[in-house]
C-alpha cells in the first residue's frame, strides 16, 4: 500500500503537472493568445447561471486564460464539474476516453 501511495503521489504531484505545463507551454507558444484573452472577456459579460459564465468563474478563480486550441476542453470542465487541478484533470481525461 505504501508503494501505491508513493506512486500515486508522484504521478499526481510531479509527473502529470509537469506534462500539463509542457503541453500548455507549446500551445501558448504557437496559439493566438490575443484571441483567447478576448474570448475570456466576452464570456465575462454573459448572464449568471449560464455555462459560459460558469466557465468564466472557473478560469477567473484560477487566474488563468484560455489556452489556444483548448477552449472546448475548458468548457468540458465547466459542463462536467471537474476542477482545474491535476487529480480532476486525470478524471476528466479518463471520462473522455
Amino acid at each position: 500500500m505504501k508503494i501505491y501511495n508513493f506512486w500515486k503521489s508522484v504521478t499526481h504531484e510531479i509527473i502529470f503537472p509537469a506534462q500539463l505545463a509542457f503541453g500548455v507551454f507549446w500551445l501558448n507558444l504557437f496559439g493566438d493568445r490575443q484571441y483567447c484573452k478576448a474570448l475570456k472577456e466576452n464570456i465575462k459579460t454573459l448572464p449568471e447561471n449560464t455555462l459560459g459564465k460558469h466557465l468564466w468563474h472557473l478560469l477567473d478563480a484560477k487566474k488563468i486564460d484560455f489556452v489556444p486550441w483548448y477552449q472546448p476542453h475548458d468548457l468540458k470542465h465547466a459542463l462536467l464539474g471537474y476542477k482545474m487541478e491535476a487529480g480532476d484533470e486525470m478524471k476528466m481525461q479518463a471520462f473522455m476516453f
